[in-house]
């Protein structure tokens, strides 16, 4: 059984197209595109970013969906 693949070409994106999971991350993918203060973005898929972090003594991985350059100094991960 085969399930139907959703992607878009990329502009911003290292990566030539981006293959979607969800509508939200279609969504995301297109105004991640159109965003004029975006340089440059790429979905988290299979590349392995975690960011660890302590809560309560314990040491935890956060897996952001995508890694964002922005105009500014500082770069957000969602």
């Amino acid at each position: 059984m085969s399930e139907k693949c959703r992607s878009t070409i990329t502009q911003h994106s290292h990566i030539s197209h981006c293959v979607f999971d969800s509508a939200w991350e279609a969504t995301e993918s297109y105004l991640l595109e159109k965003n004029p203060h975006v340089i440059a973005w790429v979905k988290n898929d299979h590349l392995g970013f975690e960011i660890l972090y302590v809560f309560d003594g314990v040491i935890r991985k956060y897996t952001p969906d995508f890694l964002i350059r922005l105009d500014t100094v500082i770069s957000v991960f969602r």
